[in-house]
């Protein structure tokens, strides 16, 4: 049953458990991913590896990032023609917030936009 504050729900248990039984992954250590990215942007660097990572990220969230949130050149290229083929923007927009991220190198992305990092 989800927790519920002055009858609205906010993000408590059962979801906790679905994230993780959905991906392995805790969902608390993949928001803290996405801040941790968030910060760096903020800081002016926008190129991740996963050696400057290093040990600050949980070992599983930084794997599902790379798995669902990001896209090589080749591929991103790829999808965006085919939605540019459609002729509607909002398929574009679509595509930069579902992959943020953009592989540019063996362990090395960038982000799209900073803004949709975190």
């Amino acid at each position: 049953m989800p927790c519920h504050r002055d009858g609205e729900p906010v993000l408590g248990f059962d979801e906790v458990i679905a994230f993780f039984a959905a991906t392995n992954v805790r969902l608390d250590e993949f928001i803290r991913l996405g801040l941790y990215l968030w910060e760096l942007t903020k800081k002016g660097d926008v190129v991740f590896t996963t050696a400057s990572l290093g040990d600050s990220v949980d070992p599983d969230a930084l794997a599902m990032m790379y798995k669902s949130a990001s896209l090589p050149l080749k591929d991103y290229r790829k999808r965006l023609e085919r939605e540019r083929k459609k002729g509607y923007l909002a398929h574009r927009r679509y595509t930069f917030t579902e992959r943020p991220l953009l592989e540019i190198g063996t362990n090395k992305l960038t982000p799209t936009r900073c803004s949709l990092v975190g």
